[in-house]
């Protein structure tokens, strides 16, 4: 049996295509009762902890207005996440708005473990010692902090902290360190992930080994 490559471009592409006939489709709904239908409901601790995540709930609504759909990759993530389990968890990610990545969305992965491979060292490049700070100090969020084109062959890529939500995942935990986002840069805090019933099945397979 031929096992064909996959298509990146295509299914963000359809992905794309998914979530604005979804939100075509709800003209006459309030954004409100649309977030809500897929699920964005943040733990207690988040607005309890006065923790800047809870700022990325608050902007939800106007992400879901404003926001476009890119590939994201995982930086590092709470060690749960990659099992199954109850609770959500935060987790730091690169993504792009440059349409290169629609094709080659695993060139994130590159600059991903790149900025994972200084965590916590001391030789570490001047431009980007900021950025490594940040990850290590795992309680420490950065939103829409643009990489330097040092390490991103000169394309715009910002890394960013987002909180994991298992409902939105194939299989409820990270099968998959690349999946779809819905950001907007403008918004400065808000970055999601977008839920998986506006994936196409190819990208869903994808995320769960079976391409």
């Amino acid at each position: 049996m031929l096992i064909m490559p996959f298509n990146y471009k295509k299914n963000i592409e359809e992905t794309r295509e998914n979530f604005k006939a979804h939100m075509d489709t709800q003209t006459s709904a309030p954004l409100t009762f649309i977030v809500k239908r897929d699920k964005f409901y943040y733990p207690l601790w988040i607005e309890q902890n006065d923790d800047k995540l809870y700022k990325i709930f608050l902007d939800s609504e106007k992400l879901y207005a404003t926001g476009k759909i890119y590939y994201a990759h995982i930086v590092q993530a709470n060690f749960q996440l990659f099992e199954r389990g109850r609770h959500d968890c935060p987790a730091d990610i690169v993504f792009s708005p440059d349409p290169y990545f629609d094709e080659n969305p695993y060139e994130l992965e590159k600059i991903s473990r790149l900025l994972f491979s200084y965590k916590g060292e001391e030789d570490v490049p001047e431009d980007i010692k900021k950025v490594i700070a940040a990850i290590t100090d795992e309680m420490d969020r950065h939103c829409y902090v643009r990489l330097p084109v040092s390490i991103t062959d000169g394309k715009e890529v910002y890394i960013t902290t987002i909180m994991v939500l298992r409902k939105h995942l194939p299989k409820k935990h990270l099968a998959n360190s690349l999946f779809p986002v819905i950001a907007d840069p403008t918004l400065f805090n808000a970055c999601l992930i977008l839920p998986k019933q506006h994936w196409t099945k190819q990208l869903k397979q994808r995320f769960c080994g079976k391409w």
